[in-house]
């Protein structure tokens, strides 16, 4: 089966969970024998690859902008055919069976209705909120901004927009139930599709490290909540805990600057191939995001190396933990995150984490679900 992938961001250019998916579904239909093909996009000039399509786009450098301008994207992005008549070109050219479409925020909510037109099969993959508010964050305490009248008009729009795919497919149930709340996908078929993870050799839990080694692997963005955990931190005992900062964003240099200690070392950016070695030197996964997530993937990369995860109590992070083990915490609370985390490091080996149920999530697994 020839099958096209539409994202709005792909390597060189990923930030994150999303574009993972992407990655890891690519490869694993590749695997399978399909042939397949990318359309993403690039804040540099348009350009075409033999597997990838790069589409010219401000998405990459969006939050650089002020908010007239971001509010005039926004409206193009919603209503304009220009990028989505560019996808239908590449579609006829390449003549796909199955259209796999992700975030397609900087590609045009119009691709749906272009991709119906051409009578291509259509699958949609939720990743986030941005068709209920158009940044896709909802930070925690924010709730009742989805339910202004400005978010009713955009939803009403999106709503229509998002008609015309054949499946839903959501990696969690919280954010699946978010959407269908207000009566998006009332025609579509749904499904709850956890997303695909690359497994390393799930192996016994190691010994426990002295200090405790904490991780916090993600964006170093506000939204993450590592500017709660490093304030939470500074408050721990020094001699007994260690913590790495792995990955890069915006807040990244000034952090550095502020938080600076013997046992906190800042990483940047770590690659795939990095992963086992900083799992194994890590006892402890936090994800302290102050935000509702969808189904944050680096939870899933701790449980598939054994290592125990603490995550705030927020969407589809608290499935996961309920699912596959682990801790929550209190969103938001520096208290209840030093507690939790103190615990942590106390009742270590009685952490559970069900490494049977992860072993099913491997990517080809994943491929003969969505597929089916």
């Amino acid at each position: 089966m020839k099958i096209c992938l539409i994202n709005n961001l792909y390597k060189p250019y990923q930030r994150g969970g999303a574009e993972t998916v992407v990655e890891s579904t690519y490869q694993a239909l590749i695997k399978a024998g399909h042939d397949c093909f990318v359309i993403t996009t690039t804040p540099d000039e348009q350009r075409f690859g033999p597997k990838i399509y790069y589409l010219q786009s401000k998405y990459y450098n969006l939050n650089k902008y002020n908010s007239f301008v971001r509010f005039w994207w926004h409206l193009n992005n919603l209503f304009s055919y220009n990028t989505p008549n560019k996808i239908k070109g590449i579609i006829k050219t390449e003549k796909p069976d199955l259209v796999i479409t992700h975030n397609l925020m900087g590609l045009g909510f119009q691709t749906p209705r272009i991709i119906k037109d051409l009578g291509v099969k259509h699958f949609h993959i939720l990743h986030d909120i941005q068709l209920v508010w158009p940044s896709g964050l909802m930070y925690y305490g924010q709730e009742k901004k989805i339910n202004t009248i400005y978010a009713k008009v955009y939803q009403a729009i999106t709503k229509k927009c998002f008609s015309y795919p054949e499946k839903i497919i959501s990696p969690s149930a919280w954010l699946l139930r978010l959407h269908q709340g207000k009566n998006f996908f009332s025609t579509a078929k749904t499904q709850i599709l956890p997303n695909p993870i690359e497994l390393e050799t799930i192996t016994e839990r190691k010994k426990q490290h002295e200090p405790f080694s904490l991780l916090f692997l993600g964006q170093i963005e506000k939204h993450k909540g590592i500017e709660l955990l490093l304030s939470a931190f500074q408050k721990l005992e020094d001699t007994k805990f260690y913590l790495r900062v792995a990955g890069a964003g915006s807040l990244s240099e000034k952090l550095q600057k502020k938080y600076q200690a013997t046992n906190l070392k800042f990483l940047g950016r770590v690659k795939k191939e990095e992963l086992p070695a900083l799992f194994a030197k890590s006892d402890l996964l936090i994800l302290p995001s102050i935000c509702y997530e969808n189904f944050p993937v680096s939870l899933l990369l701790a449980a598939s190396f054994n290592t125990p995860s603490l995550a705030s109590d927020l969407g589809g992070a608290s499935e996961i933990i309920k699912e596959y083990g682990g801790l929550l915490f209190s969103p938001q609370s520096e208290e209840d995150l030093i507690k939790k985390i103190k615990h942590s490091r106390d009742n270590w080996s009685q952490i559970k984490i069900r490494t049977d149920y992860i072993a099913a999530l491997n990517p080809e697994s994943y491929i003969k679900n969505l597929l089916k």
